[in-house]
């Protein structure tokens, strides 16, 4: 008889302020609005993205699963009458106190059932003085697999994971359009070892990887394409390009398929220096996020072609990207951080990040700062996120750095436009690019990039005046212009959408006026995984591996005090 396990995410609300929330946490679930788009007006994009982990572990074990994401404690508590043998539980640090209280829930109404927690919050510290049967500090697959007397040598299959994107207001008006995209997790952690990467620091400062090759991750597109009709990906790795052999051997299996995939993934100037543009192009690269960090980056993975140089090679072949940058640096001051985002807005990202320095648990610079008296107190682990205000900086007070980051978010915005605006006027300038390229493949995306280009086109076609200010709203104007010469004019079908859009705006512009801005709330999402296929011949195209011995690094808070809170 199969064993039955829960994955859990931590409960909702979030919006609701108090000892689990502070004011504004909603927005956290929201990623595009919070960070990438983060901007004022009614352009800012929205999604619903899963939580990844549990799904890629609960098609993996030989288990009946169910995978319970933002529940509310009510339902959480129902779902553990129901028998399971093992509860597992993944947190991040600002949401620790939130697990005490679901732990001890467990333990109340579930007293034989085992419970193992998970996730990056797990490099808080030595969590197993918790009352707990495992902390899982490791590849959550292996971690799995032994802790359920599985071989972890199995084979695995990656499971089927999507979510959708759409703009900020279609939250209230979901007749607006949305496109929907598959998750891929290619490895985990990281070689780089920046001092304040927390990935590269909970990994040991070691690559993981997951899926095997370059083939097999072709593969896995196509079974998604096969199984979901979905063919534009996020891959999830934390520096894409550096495993060379890996991407070559991608960039082959690409080429031999007539399907044209996209996806996005996470690269840094030094591996994006080792490729050619145009065979990442063929291979399907269309979004990529670049740590540009400051105008004289002091990491190693800065290495490699001028920055300015490697934005405008992948804008002119279409690729979209994403900019981000850390405020509080240890060379910044007030006279010279406005310059970071004025460096940032002159790459034209597609999308940016902006956040503050955070020394998370575990990681090198959490102990430099440690040792040069630079750490605010004992951490507040409800404000343990991208604009955390737990450092020390000689040249900031208090809260100075968070409101200077929110400032830069509004700088990008008037600079460059929405980045809705940015991501079209990238599509169509690569598209004029990659139609004239000799190479078959290429003017395909080209074409390709050309419908995209025009899909996003109504967006703008009727709604000048929601733009911030005149010189945007020149630069729109002249991109459609351009646009309607080259590829013809809005057809009665965008016409319409245009009219809508409109609408919308106006709706939503009347509904803010009377009542305030819009709070996101979640719901709970369930998925069951009873069937083995990593079980299945032909499958192994992915490896999974033995746990790891647990580190016992980070943060050091009272245990007692948090049971108390709770």
């Amino acid at each position: 008889m199969s064993q039955r396990v829960l994955f859990t995410t931590i409960f909702r609300p979030f919006e609701v302020p108090g000892k689990y929330n502070l004011p504004g946490d909603e927005k956290f679930l929201d990623y595009f609005s919070n960070r990438l788009t983060r901007e004022p007006g009614f352009y800012s994009l929205h999604d619903d993205h899963p939580t990844v982990a549990p799904h890629l572990i609960a098609a993996n074990v030989d288990a009946d699963v169910t995978v319970l994401e933002t529940p509310t404690i009510e339902e959480f508590k129902a779902e553990l009458g129901k028998g399971y043998d093992v509860v597992c539980i993944t947190f991040l640090t600002l949401h620790f106190t939130k697990l005490v209280h679901m732990i001890a829930w467990a333990r109340k109404l579930a007293p034989d059932t085992k419970v193992v927690i998970g996730g990056f919050g797990t490099a808080l510290f030595d969590l197993d003085r918790l009352d707990v049967d495992g902390v899982c500090q490791a590849e959550g697959i292996g971690y799995m697999r032994d802790f359920l007397g599985q071989a972890a040598a199995e084979p695995v299959i990656h499971p089927i994971i999507t979510f959708d994107i759409k703009m900020r207001i279609g939250v209230q008006h979901p007749e607006l359009p949305r496109k929907k995209v598959g998750v891929i997790v290619n490895g985990f952690g990281c070689p780089h070892a920046c001092e304040f990467c927390s990935t590269s620091a909970y990994f040991g400062k070691k690559h993981v990887p997951l899926i095997r090759s370059g083939a097999d991750l072709h593969g896995t597109m196509a079974r998604y394409d096969a199984e979901a009709g979905v063919r534009d990906f996020v891959i999830y790795e934390e520096d894409f390009y550096l495993y060379k052999r890996h991407i070559n051997d991608f960039i082959a299996a690409a080429r031999g398929d007539s399907t044209l995939y996209s996806y996005a993934c996470y690269a840094t100037i030094k591996s994006l220096s080792l490729f050619d543009i145009e065979d990442l192009v063929d291979s399907g690269l269309s979004h990529v996020w670049i740590g540009v960090e400051a105008v004289d980056s002091p990491f190693n993975k800065s290495v490699g072609k001028p920055i300015r140089e490697v934005f405008e090679a992948l804008q002119r072949y279409g690729v979209t990207t994403t900019g981000s940058i850390i405020a509080g640096l240890d060379h910044h001051k007030k006279d010279n951080l406005e310059a970071e985002f004025a460096h940032l807005a002159s790459l034209f990202p597609s999308t940016v990040q902006i956040s503050n320095l955070i020394a998370g648990p575990g990681t090198p610079l959490r102990a430099r700062l440690g040792s040069e008296g630079r750490l605010a107190g004992e951490p507040n682990l409800l404000d343990s996120h991208l604009y955390s205000d737990q450092v020390i900086h000689p040249e900031f007070g208090k809260g100075e750095l968070r409101e200077l980051i929110f400032k830069g978010y509004d700088y990008v915005y008037d600079a460059i436009g929405p980045a809705l605006y940015r991501i079209m006027k990238t599509w169509y300038g690569g598209s004029k690019t990659l139609r004239a390229s000799p190479r078959e493949r290429l003017r395909a995306r080209g074409e390709h990039l050309a419908r995209r280009a025009s899909a996003l086109r109504p967006v703008f076609l009727r709604t000048a005046e929601y733009l911030p200010n005149d010189a945007i709203r020149a630069n729109v104007a002249a991109c459609l212009a351009e646009m309607e010469a080259d590829i013809g004019a809005p057809s009665e079908a965008e016409l319409a959408m245009a009219d809508l859009f409109r609408a919308k705006f106006d709706a939503e512009k009347e509904r803010l006026a009377k009542e305030g801005a819009h709070v996101y709330s979640a719901g709970t999402r369930v998925a069951t995984y009873t069937d083995r296929p990593f079980r299945a011949a032909g499958v192994p195209n992915i490896a999974a591996r033995a746990p790891q011995k647990p580190r016992r690094a980070g943060f050091d808070v009272s245990l007692a005090r948090l049971h108390r809170s709770t």
